[in-house]
């Protein structure tokens, strides 16, 4: 369903990075700065092209793209904020 996972093997993919953006916004959850950091490396969120692929084959219904784009302004804004 993702193309850039067929180009690079290393990239986590959007069902990870999907999950990761609802850990994120769990205010349960306290490991923010951790998981940003996890997810913005060369395999994470910014590796995504953005084809829509994730989204139009999601057998749930949901949109992946819309998290990682969520995952992507989360990373720079605490870059910006140097907390990453």
């Amino acid at each position: 369903s993702c193309d850039v996972v067929g180009w690079r093997p290393e990239y986590l993919g959007p069902a990870a990075l999907n999950r990761a953006w609802t850990l994120l916004n769990d205010v349960r959850d306290g490991t923010r700065s951790e998981r940003l950091r996890a997810v913005s490396g060369d395999a994470g969120c910014h590796s995504c092209h953005t084809h829509i692929s994730c989204t139009e084959r999601c057998p749930k219904h949901i949109s992946p793209t819309a998290s990682i784009a969520g995952l992507k302004r989360a990373s720079v804004a605490a870059m910006v904020k140097g907390v990453l």
